[in-house]
């Protein structure tokens, strides 16, 4: 695996895959003129969606918050402004496949359904993760709260949240619900990850919802399958 940092972005490079982050200096105009793929994208809604493109598809904008192909040079793009960009493979398989989560993707367990979907029969999966809003960052209502931790075991909750007295708001730490879920859903399956560990809200290189509100733009991610 080949990891290459860029004033503009992240990439991750495997034998079959180019994953690729970029930060606020690259919007979807630019991003397209830097790569010479198809690139899908999809109306994203904080659904738990999966969109499973036919070989032959290059239809865009469909509702839907994951999507899956299989052919090369189709990449398959996700937009964020502190959800968190998922993209995973596995070696053998010819899906790939990208995930908008934020904390209600993440409540809804859309990766568990997106995996269960398009990876069921493997064994080892590859999960890259993007720029997302941290713990640390991400305060919220206890009844936001009580709803992300009702997907977690009461074992599991006191590891995934803090109060903050001053506040009064509930810090979630939305990975490690994540790891939980899958965890908890694939016992026997294998996941190796790979996490830029980067907060958007105090990193000012990305666009941050929660920082900038309505002036905020979006973080645009991709990923695609190499030609053979």
């Amino acid at each position: 695996m080949l990891e290459k940092t860029f004033p503009y972005g992240h990439s991750i490079e495997t034998t079959r895959h180019l994953v690729f982050f970029a930060n606020k200096l690259l919007d979807l105009r630019h991003l397209t003129n830097l790569f010479p793929y198809h690139f899908l994208e999809v109306q994203q809604t904080h659904s738990d969606i999966l969109i499973t493109h036919r070989p032959t598809e290059v239809s865009e904008k469909q509702i839907g918050d994951a999507h899956s192909h299989q052919l090369h040079d189709m990449a398959l793009l996700i937009k964020t402004a502190d959800c968190m960009p998922i993209f995973i493979t596995n070696p053998d398989s010819e899906h790939f496949l990208a995930i908008h989560a934020g904390w209600r993707g993440i409540q809804n367990q859309i990766t568990i359904k997106a995996i269960k979907k398009t990876f069921s029969s493997f064994k080892k999966l590859n999960v890259y993760i993007g720029a997302y809003i941290h713990q640390t960052s991400f305060e919220v209502e206890q009844t936001v709260c009580d709803e992300i931790l009702a997907t977690v075991t009461e074992h599991e909750r006191p590891a995934c949240f803090f109060y903050n007295d001053k506040t009064k708001k509930f810090h979630i730490d939305l990975k490690l619900v994540l790891l939980h879920h899958l965890h908890t859903h694939f016992p026997n399956k294998t996941f190796e990850f790979t996490d830029l560990e980067i907060n958007t809200f105090n990193d000012f290189n990305y666009h941050s919802y929660r920082r900038d509100k309505a002036t905020s733009g979006r973080n645009y991610s991709f990923i695609v399958k190499k030609k053979d």
